[in-house]
């Protein structure tokens, strides 16, 4: 990826453009990935070019699943001003010369590793543990730079950053993280997310996901005397498709800021909505949480946690299905009566702009949004997704040829007969 200036002779203009090289079998081309501007003199070049850098940089880490040190402001500016920095006519040595004998990261563990040590984990397995407490921050800073299996890291370690650790000194120092260890990591997380926002936490946020492994064998229910054990891998409901992999679910807990607080580990195959309650429990000896809002998807919407929040007191946000709400409920957030505009009150063009809406409901409040630009959107998605399925169905009717999620929602799988689109009214609307 790189910044591309085309000067145009006849309308005297520049144009800048963000490039990146794009190989076809054997050609390469240059594929054109923002136009940012043009330019008529050296002044607007030079400062679109700074814009152009910019946005180059932001695309850049958009990319990258990695955590960065710097705004994509900041990498624009720092790479112009080592541009403009003066060089040495003579560098007094032959670069040709030169071979490279070894690479070295710096700069991520002088800031994150002191960050590291000023949270107290520099001791983390206790102080007699010297090796074993220098390996588990070598581990934590390469997880943040580039998060990969440990066998990866210990290579990359070696190879990027010239520390040589022993993979099976790396696994037997991994098993003392135990369960007083993981306690002491939350509290002292909890203590630095209350000292960094001033005051107690006030809001979590609640969510969870599945984490598979590279492997389909699962966590046996009963040992080799047939008593019965923790089975933590399980197969289940994978979010990211791997359905043939063992996995757990991880429940994370954040802070409005998205400070992580704590986290809970369940079998792979247990329900979002079963955990709830076992990770307020864990939460219980750490927070005040009668002070303490609740905010979770609609995964955690079920009656028994609704009512067990009820019982605890606890204030809570949950997301509302729509689709399973009562025929009544239903109504009144169709009807246009009661919306209110997020920008001024009362005006009809206001209202087009976005509104909201509070329904009660067996005494709780259900607030709906609708935003034209969610709403574009979702119809342009329903409407690419109907086009596909209209191809299809000229290929195939057959009902093994679909599957009945995704897609399905659109369609009618009759008990016998070919598939066939469904209604209209519910592919042609754009909902809130």
């Amino acid at each position: 990826m790189f910044i591309r200036t085309k000067h145009d002779a006849k309308l005297n203009r520049t144009r800048i453009q963000i490039v990146e090289s794009v190989r076809t079998g054997s050609k390469v081309r240059q594929k054109i990935l923002r136009h940012v501007g043009v330019a008529h003199n050296d002044s607007e070049i030079e400062d679109i070019k700074r814009l152009a850098g910019r946005l180059m940089e932001q695309l850049r880490i958009d990319r990258s699943p990695q955590m960065e040190l710097f705004t994509p402001t900041e990498y624009a500016d720092l790479q112009a001003l080592v541009r403009r920095a003066p060089r040495p006519d003579k560098l007094g040595v032959d670069l040709a010369e030169c071979r490279e004998e070894a690479r070295v990261s710096l700069g991520l563990r002088d800031v994150m590793g002191t960050m590291y040590d000023q949270l107290g984990w520099g001791a983390l397995l206790g102080a007699a543990r010297k090796s074993a407490n220098r390996i588990v921050k070598e581990l934590v800073m390469a997880r943040i730079a580039q998060p990969e299996s440990k066998r990866a890291t210990v290579e990359a370690l070696e190879n990027q950053a010239g520390i040589t650790l022993n993979l099976d000194v790396v696994y037997r120092s991994m098993d003392y993280i135990n369960t007083p260890v993981i306690d002491g990591i939350c509290k002292t997380s909890h203590a630095a997310a209350e000292k960094l926002l001033g005051g107690p936490v006030t809001v979590l946020f609640y969510d969870c996901t599945t984490l598979a492994f590279d492997t389909e064998r699962e966590d046996p229910a009963e040992d080799a005397d047939g008593v019965e054990q923790d089975h933590l891998l399980a197969k289940g409901f994978s979010k990211d498709g791997k359905h043939h992999r063992a996995q757990v679910m991880l429940a994370l807990i954040v802070t409005s800021d998205g400070l992580p607080v704590g986290y809970e580990l369940f079998p792979g195959n247990t329900w979002e909505g079963h955990t709830l309650e076992a990770a307020l429990k864990a939460l219980e000896g750490r927070f005040d949480v009668a002070r303490v809002t609740f905010v979770a998807d609609a995964a955690m919407l079920s009656k028994d946690n609704q009512q067990m929040l009820q019982n605890k007191g606890l204030p809570y946000i949950l997301g509302y299905r729509m689709k399973s709400a009562p025929a009544a409920v239903k109504a009144n957030i169709l009807s246009p009566e009661g919306r209110q505009p997020w920008a001024g009150h009362g005006s009809e063009e206001a209202t087009e702009k976005g509104w909201y809406k509070v329904i009660d409901q067996e005494g709780a409040r259900v607030i709906v949004t609708w935003s034209p630009t969610r709403a574009r959107n979702d119809a342009h998605k329903r409407d690419k997704a109907i086009e596909k399925l209209h191809k299809k169905l000229k290929r195939s009717r057959k009902p093994g040829s679909f599957s009945s999620r995704g897609y399905g929602r659109f369609l009618a799988f009759p008990d016998s007969g070919d598939v066939t689109l469904d209604a209209p009214e519910k592919t042609g609307q754009t909902k809130a």
